[in-house]
């Protein structure tokens, strides 16, 4: 069988994503948009950890 590797990086990508469109959602329906500068930063935090993933993958 084959060994599944568990990516801590990926968790987090995705922990972050989802973070972030529920941000934006809420900012869409209710029209308040007072959480704009977290949305930026989750999704600063976002490419930032796409950015390492592929430098480790690239590296390995």
């Amino acid at each position: 069988m084959e060994e599944r590797n568990f990516d801590t990086l990926k968790l987090f990508q995705m922990f972050f994503a989802i973070l972030f469109m529920l941000l934006i959602i809420y900012g869409k329906v209710t029209g308040k948009y007072n959480l704009l500068p977290l949305t930026l930063i989750l999704m600063s935090v976002m490419f930032l950890i796409i950015g390492i993933r592929e430098y480790k993958k690239h590296r390995v």
